[in-house]
């Protein structure tokens, strides 16, 4: 029997996000964590009009914790014109 935790580690919703210019995006997440002691990461990523991959950013939960509600910088090499978080993990 397999057994699944119905209760994540760590939950990081992407609540906006703003294209600067062409090198840069700011993602604003939301985050929860099961408890004080989880250790892991998130991977967010920029896309462009032609869906390439334009930038990401792996965020620590301490990371994550340290920036609160606050705008988080994603550097780019091209204009993004979407970003989404494509995993959480717990290390």
């Amino acid at each position: 029997m397999i057994a699944f935790r119905s209760d994540p580690a760590i939950e990081a919703e992407l609540v906006s996000y703003e294209v600067v210019d062409a090198h840069e995006v700011r993602i604003r997440v939301e985050s929860k964590f099961r408890d004080d002691s989880v250790t892991g990461s998130c991977l967010f990523r920029a896309t462009a009009r032609d869906h390439t991959i334009v930038g990401d950013i792996n965020l620590s939960v301490a990371e994550l914790r340290a920036a609160g509600n606050g705008w988080i910088p994603v550097k780019t090499f091209d204009r993004a014109t979407t970003v989404e978080r494509v995993s959480c993990t717990e290390h």
